[in-house]
């Protein structure tokens, strides 16, 4: 930096002037009819290139290219800088590697330090700025950045006073608030100035130079009180004590607003009153009056103003006033006659520009000096590194663009063209050297514009330059365009329009991309447009400038596109997606903005296809991101309205399609599989079926033609399939269905080998499914039964290979599946998709026979093969399969999901009904694998018998009892501890504790009382149909009962307010029951129905031990507490037909047309109950006699209890006597008589307390020896 004209840089004096007066003329122009302002412009722009070639060259260089020399350590901030630079160094302890101590020398031209100190000026600059808008803001982001050392007083006053970026009229504002905080900091603030042996007015006016006094009267006060304090601390001797100073200084700061200020009107403050003003201030006595006149005299010549405002005052006065009156104006338009206006102005500007360039100077050598760096004036750090560039063309892009963007809207000369081209690109190619997005897209856009391809009949030739330099910047900065590839590719798209055009084709045919239509446009054209050829033009080429037509057509400028599509081979990973989404994008512009019309543009989609031809060879890691994007455009191209972009993206789709699969797909991949995604895609969201058989045919066409490389493809292919099951199109099920059947006929093993097992499972489901055509169907659902047996003998498949011999063999086969990456089992592999396959089709085909046989060939297929299925898969079978078909009867809300209810009635009572039963005969079947699930198939039954529809309900029952007839043998103790659980649930569910409070909760509001009240349409029509007359018919699942009913049997006593009702038996003319509100019968149906599932609960007990083999195995503590539950219902019914009163007051409510009554339950449960217990107090076998104490403990008290009863006799006893077991010792039977033994009789009648006379009819069937003893 010794260079001749640098001695002023030691000199540490100003530079010679810059002014025009310096300046050598220029020597006379060789073209005296180009005016000079011309020549300047042109050296300018000249100047502008040669700057970022310079910039351009100086990037192009390598650090390993430049020698190593030794520069001494210095910090970065010696730099020479217009800030002060100490401010920017944290304070915060910085920690060094090695923990030594010791900072490792960083050399100069360190541009990692350079953006530090860069970034911590940017903060700074954010910061001041939050102080100005708003202080206390500010000052917590100078104590996040580090500016600040701690909030104590001192340290933020410290940086406020040397801080000269922060606004003095803000800075005053803080520091005269009266809080606390403020105070503090304004009192620090003043500490840190010196006025010791200064002036008065010196130092007022220093102290005021930090920041603008504020206007309030409150917040000049307390400046004034800290000032006076300040000033008197420092010089004891000036005044008598602090009050003079603080007075004196009060009327220097009115003197000097009197004395300067413009809007004072009147007379103004003369000396004398000033010194009138200041008589007696200093302790009672006055200051000379020479000392006051002298500091008159000083504010009237100078007046107290802060520098800032001073030299921005002096740059204004610096300005000549604009001439004003009429003869000044008419004398300067005669004087301008014959004068060079122009070159006159341009002397002026340089004159200006000069100036601020002087006292730019000026500012930076004072900077200097006020943060005293000695050595900044004499020293530089050397640029070395490249990467300077970055951050010099950050700050001056915006320049560049400016005035290289003027000339080419300016000028037509085509060496100026040229040369602001040239600039264009050295900006963009820094640009993206440095990977300055903004800058970046700025040129290229700017660059783009250029070309005016958006109005292609005012086009230039200049704006052929331009698009000849975006071509130029497409191919050389490729890899660093970005988001910038969405304009070149629109500029190319456009100059195909410009060439079509040129060709004579009607322009409204061809919209322009940049100008999309909107939806409704579009639509409205579409409407209008008729089926006929692209129209062309009336004038043809010639409407266009014949040299614009012929330079779109050149071979220059279509081989310069042509190698922009070809170089993507040689594009960076990165490039390529950014290239190809921009393509993409494009492309959809084009659909959109032409396709309304009968030939829209598919230019750039064209364009596509040939990209990925050329970039056929990239590893499939690039491929898989390239797809990304490609396929989401095909997917958005294969839904669009014109099936003519449609039919050409499918088509080019599928010439990909063949051509990568020439090339062969390693197992485990899934590049085919993403590949043909979109064929899926576009074939479930497109409406027209033209677009859904020519997918069809085209996945046909793969198929016979490369069906031996597919791999991972199979799998989406059978996705397209399954769509296509779905259709209603009888001519595109029956393509598809064949050729899925040709696929299972001849590739089976394939597509086992490949993983897309389950789906082609799921396809045939999906043909088994399609309720339009049940031909199909039918034989969909024939082919997926038939799977099981194919599967079982392919070799391909593991399950083939089950035999210990073969596995060893199969395990070393090349194509087994095993190699795939999976954690599936092999029963989940294989046997869960035909499994799940038949669930689905029972679950929600429409067609009952398609159902039927579902249902058939999966509890067949279980049956069959059930028995190798480990424990873990039957979990995952009653999981997902086998519980699922039951659980629409798990509440009213699955009910509900069902849209249409009358097909889910004849689902329900039949394919469910089936189904169950099947349930059972599937435990039987395995039950030494399935007997840890009993739990799971009790609950099931408990599910179903508890329903409101009446079919399902006695089917559960009766699959109840069938379970435990079909398995009695094989249950042990737990076993029979699970099924009594079972009644146990039952019996409560079952049990209508809600009659004791249906009447009560009469008058209280339904929705409190009844809950949820809601009713499936079977028992709503029930009710509708029977009324009330016949509970049986009613089926509502009442669940809930308070636990001291369940223990005891007892109801809820009922509300002693409750009215008493009138005693009288029901005649003919009785009062009808009064209106039921529709809640209040679904309330009631409810009730009735628990009443009908008790008695069915009942019939189920007493037809299951009524069999001999069930009530030889159940053990004895089981049986009785079964009794228990029997007792329970016995004495809930006696209760309740007792209560006469609450039976007419349910009648008299609308319950039923008669009054209700439990005899049915009360008499079976006692039948049964009795029935039960006799036969086990006779019973001779061990086991029984075990438990004879607890037979008599349940049958002995219940016998005396109910003897005076005349029901119990009637009804219950007799009962028991006509239907005794032959083998009953305690019943003893002969031809003619019924005998009991006499003990036991005797002890009966005897504790009766009714007269023996009724119980003649009871007496006359006893034997003669029995009553001969009874008579005794």
């Amino acid at each position: 930096m010794t260079s001749i004209g640098s001695e002023w840089h030691h000199r540490g004096t100003l530079p010679l002037s810059l002014t025009s007066a310096h300046i050598v003329p220029t020597p006379p122009s060789s073209m005296p009819h180009i005016p000079p302002e011309y020549g300047l412009k042109q050296q300018a722009i000249e100047c502008l290139v040669e700057m970022l070639r310079s910039l351009d060259n100086w990037a192009a260089q390598r650090l390993d290219e430049q020698p190593e020399t030794a520069v001494p350590s210095k910090s970065i901030d010696n730099s020479r800088e217009s800030l002060d630079t100490s401010v920017l160094i944290s304070p915060r302890p910085e920690t060094h590697e090695g923990g030594t101590g010791r900072s490792t020398p960083l050399p100069e031209d360190d541009p990692n330090q350079i953006e530090k100190v860069k970034q911590r000026k940017i903060a700074l600059t954010n910061a001041i700025q939050q102080f100005n808008f708003k202080p206390k803001r500010g000052i917590k982001a100078f104590l996040q950045e580090g500016f600040i050392r701690s909030e104590s007083p001192e340290d933020i006053a410290s940086f406020l006073l040397r801080n000269d970026r922060i606004n003095k009229a803000t800075l005053g504002e803080y520091l005269g608030e009266g809080e606390p905080e403020n105070i503090a900091i304004m009192h620090a603030f003043v500490d840190l100035m010196e006025f010791t042996k200064r002036r008065f007015v010196d130092s007022l006016r220093s102290f005021l130079q930090h920041f603008r006094l504020p206007g309030e009267a409150q917040k000049i006060d307390r400046f004034m009180l800290k000032f006076a304090e300040r000033y008197t601390t420092q010089n004891p001797n000036a005044f008598a004590n602090a009050d003079t100073a603080y007075v004196l200084a009060y009327s220097v700061i009115l003197l000097n607003t009197d004395q300067h200020s413009s809007k004072m009107k009147g007379r103004r403050m003369t000396k004398e009153d000033f010194i009138k003003n200041n008589r007696g201030i200093n302790d009672n006595q006055d200051l000379p009056a020479d000392y006051l006149g002298a500091i008159y005299e000083e504010i009237g010549s100078n007046e107290i103003v802060l520098d800032t405002e001073q030299e921005h005052a002096a740059n204004l006065s610096a300005q000549p006033a604009a001439p004003t009156g009429l003869a000044t104006r008419a004398g300067q338009v005669f004087a301008t006659v014959g004068r060079d206006i122009q070159g006159e102005k341009y002397s002026q500007a340089s004159e200006e520009m000069a100036n601020k360039t002087e006292q730019l100077y000026r500012s930076l050598i004072r900077a200097q000096r006020k943060t005293a760096v000695k050595d900044a004036l004499s020293r530089f750090i050397p640029a070395t590194s490249e990467r300077h560039v970055g951050s010099m063309f950050n700050v001056t892009w915006m320049s560049f663009l400016s005035g290289l963007s003027a000339p080419m809207q300016d000028t037509q000369h085509i060496q100026t063209i040229r040369l602001c081209m040239e600039g264009l690109k050295l900006a963009i190619r820094i640009s993206c050297a440095f990977d300055l997005e903004t800058p970046r897209v700025a040129f290229v856009t700017a660059l783009a514009k250029f070309t005016n391809l958006g109005n292609v009949r005012e086009m230039m030739p200049k704006n052929f330059e331009a698009l000849k330099a975006l071509l130029d910047v497409a191919l050389t900065e490729g890899n660093h365009l970005q988001g910038s590839w969405r304009d070149v590719l629109t500029c190319v798209s456009q100059l195909d329009r410009l060439q079509l055009l040129s060709d004579g084709v009607d322009e409204g045919s061809l919209p322009d991309v940049s100008r999309v239509p909107s939806s409704a446009d579009a639509s409205r054209r579409s409407m209008q447009s008729t089926r006929r050829a692209r129209p062309r033009s009336i004038n043809g080429p010639a409407a266009f400038r014949p040299d614009i037509a012929m330079e779109s057509r050149s071979a220059d400028m279509i081989r310069g596109v042509d190698r922009i599509f070809t170089n993507t081979a040689n594009l960076s990973h990165e490039a390529i997606i950014e290239f190809v989404r921009a393509l993409s994008e494009v492309s959809w512009q084009e659909i959109q903005s032409s396709g309304h019309t009968d030939s829209p543009r598919t230019y750039s989609l064209q364009k596509l296809v040939e990209i990925s031809y050329y970039n056929m060879t990239r590893v499939r890691i690039e491929w898989s991101k390239i797809w990304e994007v490609l396929g989401q455009h095909f997917n958005h191209v294969g839904c669009h309205s014109n099936t003519t972009v449609v039919f050409f993206a499918l088509d080019s789709l599928r010439q990909l399609s063949m051509r990568f699969m020439e090339i062969e797909e390693l197992p485990g991949f899934k590049f085919q599989k993403d590949f043909l995604k979109p064929f899926e895609h576009v074939m479930a969201n497109s409406t027209t079926a033209a677009v859904k058989d020519m997918i069809l045919r085209c996945l046909i066409q793969m198929i016979q033609a490369r069906g031996d490389n597919i791999r991972s493809g199979w799998k989406t292919m059978f996705g397209v399939f399954t769509v296509a099951a779905r259709e209603p199109y009888e001519g595109i099920v029956n393509m598809a269905f064949d050729h899925v059947t040709q696929v299972y006929n001849t590739r089976f093993g394939v597509v086992i080998t490949q993983g897309a097992f389950a789906d082609l499972i799921v396809c045939l489901t999906e043909f088994s499914k399609n309720s339009k055509f049940q031909k199909k169907s039918l034989q969909a659902i024939e082919t997926l039964k038939s799977t099981v047996t194919k599967m079982l003998r392919t070799p391909e498949c593991p399950l083939s290979h089950r035999d210990a011999a073969s596995a060893a063999t199969f395990q070393d086969n090349g194509t087994n599946l095993a190699k795939q990456l999976t954690r599936q089992s092999q029963e989940e592999q294989f046997w869960y998709p035909i499994l799940i396959a038949f669930q689905d089709v029972l679950m929600t085909g429409d067609d009952l026979e398609v159902r039927s046989r579902a249902l058939t060939y999966l509890f067949d297929t279980l049956v069959r093969h059930g028995g190798n299925f480990p424990r873990d898969f039957w979990d995952v079978l009653w999981r997902q399969l086998l519980y699922p078909i039951f659980v629409v009867l798990q509440s009213k809300s699955e009910m509900s999901k069902v849209p249409n209810h009358e097909d889910l009635s004849v689902w329900l009572s039949t394919t469910m009904i089936q189904a169950l039963r099947n349930m059972i005969t599937l435990f039987t079947h395995y039950f030494d694998a399935l007997e840890y699930m009993l739990s799971r198939f009790l609950e099931l039954l408990t599910l179903c018998i508890c329903q409101e529809n009446d079919t399902i309900a006695r089917i559960g029952s009766n699959c109840l009892q069938q379970l435990i007839l079909q398995n009695v043998a094989k249950f042990q103790q737990e076993h029979w501890s699970q099924i009594v659980g079972a009644f146990v649930e039952l019996f409560s569910k079952t049990t209508a504790y809600e009659l004791f409070t249906a009447a009560v909760s009469m008058s209280k509001p339904a929705d409190a009382v009844n809950g949820d009240m809601s009713q499936t349409p079977d028992a709503a029509s029930a009710a509708a149909a029977t009324g009330e007359d016949s509970p049986e018919a009613l089926q509502t699942n009442g669940s809930q009962s308070t636990t001291s009913l369940q223990e005891s049997g007892d109801p809820p006593v009922q509300s002693e307010a409750r009215a008493e009702l009138e005693d009288y038996r029901p005649q003919s003319d009785q009062q009808q029951p009064a209106a039921v509100t529709a809640a209040r019968r679904r309330y009631f149906n409810r009730i009735i129905t628990n009443c009908v599932l008790q008695l069915l609960m009942i019939e189920t007990v007493h037809e299951l031990f009524s069999n001999e083999n069930v009530y030889a195995q159940i053990p004895s503590g089981e049986l009785l507490r079964l009794m228990g539950l029997l007792k329970k219902s016995y004495q809930f019914a006696k209760k309740f037909n007792e209560d006469k009163d609450l039976r007419m007051q349910l009648w008299r409510q609308g319950f039923m047309k008669q009054p209700p009554n439990l005899l049915k339950q009360e008499s079976g449960s006692a039948s049964t109950y009795v029935h039960i217990l006799f036969r086990m107090y006779h019973d001779e076998r061990e086991e029984r006699q075990s438990s004879r104490a607890e037979t008599e403990a349940a049958l002995i008290p219940y016998v005396i209890s109910s003897c005076s009863y005349s029901l119990f006799i009637a009804n219950c006893f007799l009962v028991s006597v006509r239907i005794s077991f032959a083998a009953s010792s305690v019943w003893k039977r002969t031809p003619n008589t019924v005998t009991l033994s006499p003990g036991v009789l005797w002890w009966w009648m005897s504790s009766t307390d009714t007269p023996i006379s009724r119980n003649r009819t009871l007496i006359n069937t006893l034997g003669p020896s029995t009553r001969s003893e009874l008579s005794c």
